[in-house]
C-alpha cells in the first residue's frame, strides 16, 4: 500500500488515512509507516500545524514505524508499539569513473536539493565572497527552477539546471566540491541526509554543515570537510580548491562510506525483515 504524502498529508481531511488503516486492520495486512522527512515539522519555509497530529494518528495505526533519523524516532515512538531506525539509503550504480584534476580555469561548485532548501546558501555567502578573490569559480544549482529564489547568491557565476535524475547525475558528475549548508534547527536537525548520499554516491568531495544526518556522514578530514563558521566554510573552500590530492581521497572516501553503510544493496536484507515482519 502506497501513502501518497501530497494526495494524503498535506490535506488537513484525515478520513483516507483512517480508512486505509481500518481496512488493513480488517483484512490483517501489515501496515508499516516509513517517514525519512521531518514533515510533522512543517517545511523549510511553510508551517504545516495540521501535520503533527495526522502524522501520530498514522504512527499509532500502523504496525510497524520506520524511522529515517534519530529526531524523528524519538518524536514517534511513543505512537507506536513497533518502531525502527531506518536510515534513508540510496540505490547506488556502478562505482562512478571521474577526474579529479580541475579541468577548466575555474573550480565547479555544485548544490542540489529542493528550491525551498536553496536559502541556506546564504549561509556561506561571504565564504564565496572570500574564495572569489583567491580562485575563479563556478556554482552550479540543481533543482526546480520555477520556485528558486530571485535574488539567490546574486553577483555570483551561476549556472541553473532543472532538475532530474539524469541532470542531476551529470552535474554531480562534472563538479569539484559539492556544499551541503544547513541552519541548525529542529527541522534541519532531523533531516535525513539525502542531499549527502546524493553527493556521496557520486564520489565528489563535500563541505558540509555538521547538523542532523550530516553530522553523522560528514566527518572531518575522513569522509568530507565539516564548517560550522564562516572562517571555516573559508578555509575548506580554499583547500579543496588548492588540492586534488585532498579532493580525490574525500571524494572516494564519501563513496566507500555509502557503498558500506547506505547503499541500498547493503540495507536491503534488514529493511526487508522489518517491512515483513517476523514470520509467526
Amino acid at each position: 500500500m502506497l501513502l501518497q504524502k501530497d494526495f494524503l498529508f498535506r490535506s488537513r481531511i484525515d478520513i483516507l488515512e483512517r480508512l486505509l488503516i481500518a481496512v488493513a486492520r480488517l483484512c490483517q495486512v501489515r501496515v508499516v509507516f516509513d517517514i525519512d522527512d521531518p514533515i510533522y515539522l512543517g517545511t523549510s519555509v511553510n508551517a504545516l500545524p495540521h501535520m503533527r497530529s495526522k502524522i501520530e494518528a498514522t504512527a499509532r495505526g500502523a504496525t510497524a514505524v520506520l524511522a529515517g533519523s534519530d529526531p524523528i524516532a524519538r518524536q514517534l515512538r511513543p505512537f507506536s508499539n513497533e518502531l525502527w531506525l531506518a536510515p534513508t539509503c540510496i540505490m547506488l550504480r556502478e562505482r562512478p569513473v571521474r577526474t579529479y584534476e580541475i579541468m577548466e580555469t575555474a573550480v565547479r561548485l555544485v548544490w542540489t536539493g529542493t528550491a525551498s532548501n536553496a536559502r541556506h546558501l546564504a549561509l556561506i555567502h561571504d565564504s564565496l565572497r572570500q574564495l572569489r578573490s583567491v580562485v575563479p569559480f563556478h556554482i552550479e544549482i540543481v533543482t526546480r527552477l520555477a520556485d528558486l529564489p530571485a535574488d539567490l547568491l546574486r553577483g555570483f557565476d551561476l549556472r541553473l539546471t532543472e532538475w532530474s535524475e539524469h541532470s542531476e547525475s551529470i552535474a554531480l558528475g562534472r563538479a569539484d566540491i559539492a556544499l551541503a549548508p544547513l541552519d541548525d534547527n529542529a527541522w534541519t536537525r532531523a533531516k535525513c541526509g539525502g542531499r549527502i548520499l546524493a553527493y556521496f554516491s557520486a564520489a565528489v568531495p563535500v563541505i558540509a554543515s555538521s547538523v542532523g544526518a550530516q553530522g553523522v556522514m560528514v566527518r572531518h578530514d575522513l569522509t568530507g570537510l565539516v564548517a560550522t563558521t564562516s572562517e571555516d566554510w573559508t578555509t575548506s573552500l580554499i583547500a579543496l580548491s588548492r588540492s586534488q590530492q585532498l579532493r580525490v581521497r574525500l571524494g572516494q572516501a564519501g563513496r566507500a562510506f555509502v557503498e558500506n553503510n547506505l547503499s541500498a544493496q547493503h540495507c536491503y536484507p534488514e529493511w526487508r525483515e522489518r517491512i515483513m515482519g517476523s514470520p509467526r
